[in-house]
C-alpha cells in the first residue's frame, strides 16, 4: 500500500484574457481587448512594451504571479473551494478580513526615522554653511 497526501484542488484565479482584469472570462467581457502589458492589444509576441499592470497599477505584466492582485485571487480561490462558496461571496470575505490602512497611517513617517535623517544631515549642512561664509568673505 501507498501513503499518499491528498489536498484540495484549488484552481487558477480567474481572469479574462480579452481584458486582462480579474473575475469573469472573455466569453461574456464587454471591455477593450488588452495586452498583458497594460497596453491596447497591439501584434507581436513576445510583447517588449514597458510593462504596467492593468489589476494594480504595477511594473509588471497583468499575468505576473507577483501582483497582488493575482496573489488575492488566489487566496480568494483557496477560500472559495474550502469553504465551499461562490466566487463572489469568498471575494467579499477575503476583502473583509483584509486590514484597511488610513491615510494617516500611510502617510505618517516614524519620529525615528525623522531624527536619524536629522542627525545624519545636519554635520552636513553645517559644512556647507560654513564653507559658503568663508568663499563669501574671502570674495570680499
Amino acid at each position: 500500500f501507498y501513503h499518499l497526501d491528498v489536498r484540495p484542488y484549488y484552481p487558477s484565479p480567474l481572469r479574462c484574457f480579452k481584458c486582462q482584469k480579474f473575475g469573469h472570462t472573455s466569453q461574456k467581457c464587454p471591455n477593450t481587448e488588452m495586452c498583458t502589458c497594460g497596453q491596447p492589444n497591439h501584434p507581436g509576441e513576445p510583447c517588449n512594451e514597458h510593462k504596467k499592470c492593468i489589476n494594480c497599477e504595477g511594473q509588471h505584466a497583468a499575468d505576473s504571479r507577483e501582483c497582488p492582485r493575482m496573489k488575492e485571487e488566489i487566496v480568494i480561490q483557496r477560500v472559495r473551494t474550502l469553504e465551499k462558496i461562490s466566487y463572489l461571496e469568498a471575494k467579499r470575505k477575503v476583502i473583509s478580513s483584509s486590514p484597511r490602512v488610513s491615510y494617516a497611517q500611510v502617510t505618517a513617517t516614524p519620529s525615528a526615522t525623522v531624527n536619524k535623517l536629522v542627525e545624519e544631515l545636519l554635520p552636513l549642512l553645517s559644512k556647507t554653511i560654513e564653507t559658503q561664509i568663508k568663499q563669501t568673505f574671502d570674495n570680499l
